[in-house]
């Protein structure tokens, strides 16, 4: 049997248990059960749905769409992990493009000087805005200091070599900041 269908099929029946169990007293408490158990195998397909390209897909499900309880739940969990999912997406394919671009040193085609015109820019004193980092040479102190979108102030390093340059535009280009990262 097909694992979505399957699941579609123990949610309704779970269903069928809370519609039986509240129409007797005493029996709260398995309504309650049954309710949550239903609750779960929906949360538990959206997810699946949105994961793998299943069956059904944003779609509700046929077997539970006329249960407004179960059917508003599976269309906020699908469409809450369909998100996650492209957006994870997104981030796994601008690194991997970063990643190309690195390695044949075409740091234009992500939008970001080369380490070498970084390198040369901070050495010159020309303060430098990247990917909301501001970078800027003190050439008294010959420290690289720089601000991350957050605003936190500390030391990217010593001399601005292109070294240090690549280092950091390898972090920034596969989406991270300098901070806990770098």
């Amino acid at each position: 049997m097909n694992p979505s269908f399957e699941a579609a099929l123990d949610a309704r029946l779970h269903w069928m248990s809370v519609v039986s169990f509240k129409g007797i007293t005493g029996f709260d408490a398995l309504a309650q059960e049954s309710e949550e158990a239903a609750s779960c195998v929906v949360s538990d397909l959206a997810e699946y749905e949105a994961n793998h390209f299943g069956r059904y897909g944003a779609t509700v499900p046929p077997l539970f769409a006329e249960i407004p309880e179960l059917a508003a739940l599976y269309s906020r969990v699908f469409q809450s992990t369909a998100r996650k999912v492209e957006s994870e997406r997104l981030k796994l394919a601008r690194q991997q493009k970063a990643i190309a671009c690195i390695k044949a040193n075409a740091w234009h085609e992500i939008l970001l000087p080369t380490p070498e015109e970084l390198a040369s820019d901070l050495q010159s004193g020309t303060d430098v805005s990247i990917e909301g980092h501001y970078l800027s040479y003190d050439e008294d102190d010959r420290v690289v200091w720089v601000d991350n979108p957050y605003g936190v102030l500390g030391s990217l390093g010593e001399e601005p070599t292109v070294g240090l340059a690549r280092t950091f535009l390898a972090c920034v280009a596969m989406g991270g900041m300098f901070g806990p990262e770098l």
